[in-house]
């Protein structure tokens, strides 16, 4: 009895333990921007790692992002507007995160800065 007591005592956590909780810095723009930095409050580095972006209120234009620390260089992802929903990327950014907004769409971007 003691041991199928240990066994379940075992078994039973590591069941309920695989929930995944991520949790990331988000900025949100509804305005037409250009060249506007999110990594620029955490060390002089500014490396970034860019987890997605959401288009919530779709325009048409283009939500671009770079691998930069401050200006519109090294493109690496062109989203169209036109249509709301999510894009997901997981990419490391070694200068930094920066993005334009050709229009007013309404877009959440999702990244973590180190």
């Amino acid at each position: 009895m003691k041991r199928l007591f240990l066994i379940l005592a075992l078994i039973i956590p590591a069941s309920f333990s695989h929930a995944d909780y991520r949790i990331y810095r988000s900025s949100n723009t509804a305005t037409a921007d250009t060249a506007q930095a999110v990594c620029r409050q955490v060390k002089a580095s500014r490396h970034g790692l860019l987890r997605g972006a959401c288009v919530n209120t779709g325009v048409a234009g283009t939500f671009t992002i770079y691998n930069a620390s401050s200006t519109a260089v090294n493109p690496v992802a062109a989203i169209n507007t036109t249509n709301a929903g999510c894009f997901y990327y997981d990419v490391a950014m070694s200068s930094g995160i920066v993005y334009t907004n050709s229009a007013t769409a309404n877009v959440t971007l999702l990244y973590d800065c180190y």
